[in-house]
Formats: structure tokens, sequence, C-alpha cells
């Protein structure tokens, strides 16, 4: 078993589409985790557009949509809200804000974090304490 993997490359060179690869293939194929859960920071390029309306995940989409878009690619959806019927059938990938793992217990998961050069290392030992 290895317990932490880290991977760096320049961006476009597919370090999401490969960690959720090997995600899917860790908890769906080999069952090896019962959850996979995928999180970034909430991090904007440039000026922060402010508040979103909606609830948690309407508002969380557009910080996880890369995440989306891999997985898309991944089950090879084409239709609007494919991807969505695909991910509730299955109930084992869950995609979230770095913001809500503080204070959980995040055992038997296959855990990505995703954009983690943007993270302190606060924020770091926050994520690596929680698995368990």
């Amino acid at each position: 078993d290895i317990p932490l993997v880290t991977l760096a490359g320049k961006a476009g060179t597919g370090k999401t589409l490969l960690s959720l690869a090997a995600g899917l293939a860790q908890t769906e194929d080999m069952q090896k985790y019962k959850k996979l859960l995928v999180a970034r920071p909430v991090v904007p390029v440039g000026k922060d557009i402010g508040f979103l309306p909606g609830e948690k995940d309407e508002k969380l989409r557009p910080w996880m949509q890369p995440i989306f878009d891999n997985l898309e690619f991944l089950f090879n959806t084409k239709k609007p809200g494919e991807l969505e019927q695909i991910l509730a059938g299955m109930g084992s990938i869950q995609v979230e804000a770095l913001t809500y793992i503080r204070g959980r217990s995040i055992p038997d998961q296959f855990i990505i974090i995703d954009e983690a050069q943007n993270l302190t290392k606060h924020e770091v030992k926050t994520i690596l304490t929680r698995v368990g």
C-alpha cells in the first residue's frame, strides 16, 4: 500500500485526470476504498466575483467544474445531466470544497486534493490529520 502520492507537472498535463482515473479504479473496480472524495480549495484566479446564488452545490459548481469536466471525459458523457445521473447512481463519489473538511474523519476513502499548491502548510496538515 502507498499511503500518499503527489503529482507535479505543468498545466494541462493530466494530473487531475490521472488522479480521478486511479481513484475510480480503486473505488469502483478494485473496491479497495468505500468512496472517492475529491476536494479543491476555493481560491479565485484574479478578482473574486463575490457571492453566488443558490444552495451549497450550486455555489460550488463553478469551483468544481474542472473536476466535473474530467469526470465527463472519463465517463464519456455527451448529454446534459448525464454525468449527474451516473454519479447519483454510483453514490461513491463526493466532490466538495476543502472549506468543509475541518472536523471530519475520513476513513476508508481514496482522497484527491486538486490544486494543492494553493494551500498553506497548516491546511495541508489539517487535511492529512483527517485521514484515518
